[in-house]
This record gives structure tokens, C-alpha cells and sequence, in this order.
């Protein structure tokens, strides 16, 4: 909301709601980058999604809306086939935009 008369700005974030079709199970699985051979584990723990990889400790995954997750500073933004089944997730960061993860 901006308010011109006294110059107050003021910004919400809201979480959409989970839907039937969207619960933290639909995240959890193996995701895969064939261009990178690389792949990602989301597991559920505690109400809460992380991810782990090569070793590292897992980190805790934060929604800021349906099907887009926050890594830190990247962000990992979820799709869905047909059926409205995860289908995978488009990494992105301040080097690489849009690099795809299919889930196995």
C-alpha cells in the first residue's frame, strides 16, 4: 500500500495456502541435472523440507510461495505435470538462471 500524502510505504508477503495438491510430500524425492550429472535429495523432517547433496549437511528449505522455495540466496521454483504431480524444480542464482532438476 502507498500512502503519497505522507510517503509510507507498506509491503505484506503472504503464503498463498496449500491446496489439497500441495502438501510437503509433493517436494519430497531425488532430483536429477543430466547437463550437470548432479542431483539433489528433498526429505521431509519435522514439518519442514531439506535438502542435502555430495555430502554437505542439509540445509532447511524456506516457502515464500506455492511451489518456490528459498536455498540461501537461490531460488528453486517448482513445476508440475498434468496431473499436478512435482515434476521437478528450475534452480536459479545470481550466476545461473533456470537450471532444471527433474525429479526420479
Amino acid at each position: 500500500t502507498v500512502d503519497p500524502g505522507n510517503g509510507i510505504k507498506v509491503y505484506t508477503l503472504e503464503k498463498i495456502s496449500a491446496s489439497e495438491n500441495d502438501s510437503l510430500t509433493d517436494y519430497v524425492g531425488n532430483y536429477y541435472a543430466t547437463e550437470l550429472e548432479f542431483s539433489y535429495e528433498i526429505y521431509l523432517q519435522d514439518n519442514n523440507l531439506f535438502i542435502k547433496y555430495r555430502g554437505k549437511s542439509p540445509s532447511k528449505l524456506r516457502s515464500i510461495s506455492q511451489d518456490i522455495f528459498l536455498l540461501e540466496s537461490d531460488k528453486l521454483e517448482f513445476g508440475r505435470d498434468r496431473e499436478g504431480r512435482v515434476s521437478g524444480f528450475d534452480r536459479c542464482s545470481d550466476r545461473v538462471r533456470r537450471l532444471h532438476f527433474s525429479k526420479q
